[in-house]
């Protein structure tokens, strides 16, 4: 029982170190695919104890700015922040990362003008939009703070 346990960890850290080699060895494709796949690829390595970690997160940081536009190209503006604030946390501070962080606050401002004017007529769109907000910006961002306060009041 215990040699086929041991069968059975080993085939499962196995499959964890192929799935990491597969994201470090992916061919390239557009950049958000690219990104997840590594965010994928620095949680299967976590599991199988770090190994890759450094060369993992050194592909993602320079990734992450691209796929951070990219996202915000489709309008997954959530996505975009996500893939900004990674960057960020990896060192990579450059001038796409800081773009599309502008871009996310002009974006977040038009949203809440929309979102204030629904609330009273379209509730749950409304809603929707300030939720968005606070996803697609920092906490410190004025449009965070403003999304909040009418989420709140409109219970």
């Amino acid at each position: 029982a215990t040699d086929e346990r041991d069968a059975r960890r080993l085939r499962h850290t196995a499959q964890l170190y192929a799935l990491v080699g597969r994201a470090l060895a992916a061919p390239s494709t557009p950049a958000n695919q690219a990104y997840e796949r590594l965010q994928a690829a620095v949680n299967y390595d976590h599991v199988v104890g770090g190994a890759l970690s450094d060369e993992i997160r050194s592909k993602l940081g320079s990734i992450a700015p691209k796929a951070a536009l990219a996202y915000f190209a489709v309008h997954q503006y959530d996505k975009a922040h996500a893939a900004a604030h990674t960057a960020e946390s990896l060192g990579t501070v450059d001038a796409t990362v800081q773009l599309v962080k502008q871009r996310l606050e002009a974006k977040a401002g038009e949203l809440y003008g929309i979102a204030s004017k629904e609330l009273g007529s379209q509730p749950d769109d409304a809603k929707s939009k300030l939720q968005l907000i606070e996803n697609m910006v920092d906490a410190s961002s004025p449009w965070y703070e403003k999304a909040d306060r009418l989420l709140k009041g409109s219970g």
